[in-house]
């Protein structure tokens, strides 16, 4: 099977689509954790908080 220039400009765009999405991703599941992990440390400061004033 013999690709044609348009096959093979439609192939490297979907990769390169593909491989944007995939860092896209992955940037958000890092921010995501990382607020997660700043939200966890805000909440457990707040409950020690609050045990020492009751």
């Amino acid at each position: 099977m013999k690709l044609g220039a348009i096959e093979i400009l439609l192939i490297v765009l979907g990769t390169v689509v593909l491989t944007l999405i995939a860092l896209w991703i992955r940037e958000e599941i890092t921010d995501w954790r990382a607020t997660r992990h700043q939200r966890e440390e805000e909440r457990r400061g707040k409950l020690r908080g609050r045990r020492r004033q009751d």
